[in-house]
């Protein structure tokens, strides 16, 4: 039998625990920062802030095409994707070692807007959200051994500290 409610309070206690991303090179996949990597915390796409953005997505998606033939339009690409930036943004719980020309960058909704504005780094949070085994169990020799070393260290971080953070 499979036990809905035991899932629910683990996605619960995953929302809470957050995970970080390491921010990568686009061409050499090693991790950007001179000394430190840059890296970003994130809500779980599963998350009430995310589940929010997405119901309001669909809401104004209806309203729009009431009584219009559906198709996809150009304009509706580049809609999904400036609502999907704004879920980013509302599961970005904070980073660190991100500048911007020398300038340590605040971790402010204009500065997240700049940030994932950049192709490669949209690209990479996309990829992390999407795969909600970066939100799961601590890491283990069992269920883990496919996550790359950078990912099983954040995991393991997480599941000691309980990590948490806020857009304030």
């Amino acid at each position: 039998m499979a036990d809905f409610a035991k899932v629910v309070k683990q996605i619960e206690s995953w929302e809470e625990r957050g995970a970080w991303m390491t921010v990568r090179h686009p061409y050499t996949n090693e991790p950007l920062g001179d000394d430190l990597p840059a890296r970003i915390h994130f809500s779980s796409p599963l998350s009430r802030r995310w589940q929010e953005m997405e119901k309001t997505w669909q809401v104004e998606r209806i309203v729009s095409k009431q009584g219009q033939v559906t198709q996809i339009a150009e304009g509706d690409i580049e809609r999904f994707e400036k609502h999907r930036m704004k879920c980013f943004m509302a599961v970005t719980r904070e980073w660190e070692n991100i500048e911007r020309e020398g300038v340590t960058l605040a971790c402010t909704p204009v500065n997240m807007e700049w940030l994932y504005s950049l192709p490669f780094v949209f690209n990479q949070v996309f990829n992390f959200l999407n795969d909600l085994t970066n939100f799961g169990a601590p890491a283990d020799a069992e269920n883990n051994h496919h996550l790359a070393p950078d990912v099983l260290e954040d995991i393991e971080k997480k599941s000691l500290t309980g990590a948490t953070g806020s857009l304030q």
